[in-house]
């Protein structure tokens, strides 16, 4: 249980909440396979909810410097309510690794549901790992 300001009426709203989630790794030579799944059961100011989120995700080595992803993403912030619709977005990645501590990465995200159809975005990232 959490205490959260509440910044409209003052005082503290209390969110009393469960969490249970788990991860399924499975490899391949070069092809790594990952799926995960959340459920969160919460009860905030009185209004109780349940969300659930998961995701699977595929990796393969291409050339030891050069990585392929795919990854498809649901989420539902209140499985009890049909609106809004559950998120779901497909993302291909391609990842560089400059050095063995140094890669860049461009992906770019898909989304799938009605509501963000028209949001997909490009996204680009360098990583340094000390």
């Amino acid at each position: 249980m959490t205490t959260v300001p509440d910044t409209v009426g003052g005082g503290f709203f209390e969110d009393d909440y469960a969490l249970v989630g788990g991860d399924i790794d499975w490899w391949f030579k070069r092809l790594m396979v990952t799926a995960v799944a959340m459920q969160m059961t919460s009860d905030f100011a009185g209004y109780e909810r349940t969300s659930l989120a998961w995701m699977a995700e595929a990796n393969y080595v291409f050339y030891p410097w050069l990585i392929g992803q795919a990854r498809y993403e649901y989420t539902d912030t209140d499985t009890d309510k049909d609106t809004p619709d559950p998120a779901t977005s497909l993302i291909p990645v391609v990842v560089a690794m400059v050095r063995p501590n140094v890669s860049c990465s461009l992906e770019y995200l898909i989304p799938l549901d009605d509501a963000r159809k028209d949001n997909g975005r490009f996204t680009f990232q360098f990583n340094v790992a000390f």
